[in-house]
């Protein structure tokens, strides 16, 4: 294989050829099996159906993120040329060369099928053959649809996917196993529904549309301008003890954000729940509305723009690109009432949760991070959202809040203070102020050239 041709995915298959040895004594048995068995689906992969490549390349992905951060692949996925794994004209064919590499002559199977406690669970619920999916969808079941390998060799599609008395999928059920990547990993997406109906007896079918309309018996506490949860979570069987920390009222806080949006504004969009987002947005499985703020205009500067950023020689300071302020403000606010936060500041705080600084610092998975957020709002019902310690100016904090749990005077609570923030980021005044704030932390906004 040569690492040379075009594109992240090659390099990435490129690497994991290199460290074969060590990526199974990273992995473990398990996990090294899953991961062979996903470059396998990626080498059957069709090489023109550019959707089934993607798909398959994230599978090997997802198995790859598992690794410890010191590892030359997982430094891969975490780099910026890395961070979005693309496929290119030569992933499949990457992936069938890495085949032969691993001596694996024909395509991986796997280890003799023995499903474990929890797969034969899957395995007894109600189910239909793959005639009876077919006659039900009217054609080809959709690939989105949880298809599970039976013992016998043959495909069962579980029944809760689709409406009663012979009727065809639930579109919602569509969506949340697209979401679950179920076409990949079908025993993951199919057990977290299976497992949404312990101990309380409920059918998986409800489970699996509780994304679309929660029941009432599961909904989270309901206060500010919803509080309502999706029903998926708590998925882990680990009991948290968050740690709360007050911000009371009165409490002036910065955020940096779009111009566009009033700076007490919650930030309406929804995170990807593998992709893009940041690192404890909502999702479509969790969705809440959020803004990043902390406890001071630097600290809100530097956690917007100072974002694995080198020192540079000869001068040793971090240049930033115009474009991270472009459209850009700094706005200022005062909290309308106390503001209850789960701590994640302290070792101790992390703990609490069952998580270390990895939490924090790894830039590279912020999907994990935004599912253990919601993990987090599942078992802390007062919850209004997190706070943590600025990676980018420590002993000064950063904090994000749940839309849904935050409720002030006259249902706002946040006020914005005028004249004490920077409206406009990226014009000369604002770019000049933002150096300014920037300096103790030897970081300056490039220039760019404005009209005269």
């Amino acid at each position: 294989m040569h690492e040379e041709r075009a594109g992240p995915a090659e390099r990435l298959l490129a690497l994991i050829g290199a460290h074969r040895v060590t990526l199974h004594e990273a992995l473990g048995d398990e996990q090294y099996t899953v991961l062979l068995a996903r470059l396998t689906a990626l080498a059957e992969a069709p090489a023109d159906d550019d959707r089934a490549v993607r798909r398959a390349l994230h599978g090997v992905r997802l198995v790859l993120l598992r690794l410890p951060p010191g590892h030359p692949v997982r430094g891969e996925l975490d780099s910026p040329r890395g961070a979005v794994t693309l496929p290119g004209p030569g992933a499949v064919a990457g992936a069938r060369e890495l085949m032969a590499w691993f001596g694996l002559p024909s395509p991986v199977r796997g280890p003799a099928y023995e499903p474990d406690p929890g797969q034969e669970r899957l395995l007894r619920e109600p189910a239909l053959s793959a005639p009876e999916a077919r006659a039900r969808c009217g054609g080809a079941p959709p690939p989105e649809l949880i298809r599970l390998r039976a013992p016998d060799g043959g495909g069962r599609y579980p029944e809760f996917q689709f409406a009663p008395d012979g009727g065809t999928p639930y579109g919602v059920v569509l969506e949340v196993n697209r979401l679950l990547l179920a076409d990949i990993d079908p025993w993951g997406g199919g057990g977290l529904v299976v497992q949404r109906q312990q101990p309380a007896g409920r059918h998986p079918r409800r489970a699996a549309r509780t994304a679309a309309r929660p029941p009432a018996d599961r909904r989270g506490p309901r206060t500010g301008r919803g509080g309502v949860m999706s029903g998926f979570f708590p998925v882990i069987d680990l009991k948290l003890r968050p740690r709360r920390r007050v911000i009371p009222a009165g409490t002036v806080l910065w955020r940096v954000h779009q111009s566009r949006y009033a700076a007490d504004e919650f930030n309406p969009r929804l995170a990807d729940i593998h992709f893009e987002g940041g690192r404890f947005d909502g999702t479509v499985l969790d969705a809440y509305h959020s803004p990043y703020l902390a406890d001071s205009a630097l600290t809100a500067l530097a956690e917007s723009v100072l974002r694995s950023r080198p020192f540079e020689p000869p001068v040793g300071e971090r240049t930033i690109p115009y474009r991270a302020v472009w459209q850009r403000s700094l706005g200022c606010l005062r909290t309308r009432c106390d503001l209850t936060l789960v701590s994640l500041v302290s070792g101790a705080d992390l703990a609490a949760v069952c998580q270390d600084a990895t939490l924090l610092e790894d830039e590279g998975n912020y999907a994990r991070a935004r599912r253990w957020s919601s993990e987090i709002r599942a078992q802390a019902s007062d919850a209004m959202g997190l706070i943590w310690e600025s990676r980018r100016n420590r002993s000064e904090h950063a904090l994000v809040l749940y839309h849904d749990r935050c409720a002030g005077p006259d249902g706002r609570p946040l006020e914005v203070l005028p004249g004490r923030g920077i409206r406009d980021l990226g014009s000369e005044e604002g770019w000049e102020r933002a150096n300014e704030l920037l300096a103790p932390l030897r970081v300056r906004i490039a220039k760019p050239e404005w009209p005269c």
